[in-house]
């Protein structure tokens, strides 16, 4: 690293593009010092922190999924505050990470509180547009739900959602790998620890190791994005036994869903 290279500079040059301008600073700062650490000029580290995100998050970025929720929210009427299930069903169809779980909502959910107890409050990490299935969770309203996305624009049209149609939920702008606030007693991570382990060796495992609640809930794709059987349910679930080994927890399956679902069990 040369005493020239300014990783600062950087954040706020990538902070400007139209790309990355709505994604958590931190993340951004991640990659740019990741990035000053291995490169000896600005220019040459600028390129390789872009670089990185693209590879992280290009996918999640590039398509107006948040764009066409918020529109789909400044058209709501009060056929579609009567049926909220009816208004998510297509915009839960817009993101790959949820259109596997459309065809299993009416029954995910109770499988997973039925091992984890009704809780009294959900963190949804890396939350996408899972927060849109909360009319199946059979939640009470006493029961706060949090939802956690890097997407700052996306925070605020879940803010919007929970907010139009009445429910107990709110949603922030954050990053899983420096988040700290687990005072849930059910932490939702799902479809997110294959993305942190391509950022940093074992930083599946080191996020589910510091957190405190009882129950984690991991689930992981079944198939490719292009809907072929790559190996997925065998790599995945072996990572996830070893993950619940490593951190003393027991692991319990969620038969019959179409991705694979665990729960992970804080031991007594």
């Amino acid at each position: 690293m040369s005493a020239d290279v300014n990783a600062t500079a950087i954040v706020k040059r990538i902070q400007r593009t139209k790309k990355y301008a709505h994604l958590c600073e931190s993340v951004i700062r991640r990659a740019s010092d990741q990035a000053v650490a291995r490169y000896r000029t600005e220019k040459e580290a600028e390129k390789a922190a872009r670089r990185r995100l693209h590879q992280v998050y290009g996918a999640y970025l590039e398509e107006d999924w948040v764009g066409e929720v918020g529109r789909a929210l400044d058209a709501v009427d009060k056929d579609d505050l009567a049926e909220p299930r009816a208004f998510c069903l297509p915009l839960l169809d817009l993101h790959a990470s949820t259109r596997e779980r459309v065809d299993n909502l009416d029954t995910l959910f109770p499988r997973i509180f039925s091992e984890t107890g009704t809780p009294s409050h959900v963190v949804d990490l890396a939350c996408g547009l899972n927060p849109l299935t909360v009319s199946w969770m059979g939640l009470p309203e006493s029961c706060r739900y949090t939802a956690v996305d890097l997407h700052e624009g996306l925070a605020l049209v879940l803010n919007r959602f929970f907010e139009r149609f009445g429910l107990t939920g709110e949603a922030v702008c954050g990053d899983v790998l420096e988040w700290d606030d687990f005072t849930a007693d059910v932490v939702f991570l799902l479809k997110v620890l294959p993305c942190l382990a391509r950022q940093e060796k074992d930083a599946d495992l080191a996020t589910v190791a510091r957190i405190p609640s009882r129950d984690v809930v991991l689930s992981y794709p079944s198939k490719s994005l292009s809907g072929r059987d790559v190996g997925m349910v065998e790599h995945y679930g072996n990572r996830a036994r070893e993950i619940a080994d490593c951190c003393g927890r027991d692991l319990i399956e969620i038969e019959g869903a179409s991705e694979l679902v665990f729960v992970l069990r804080k031991g007594a």
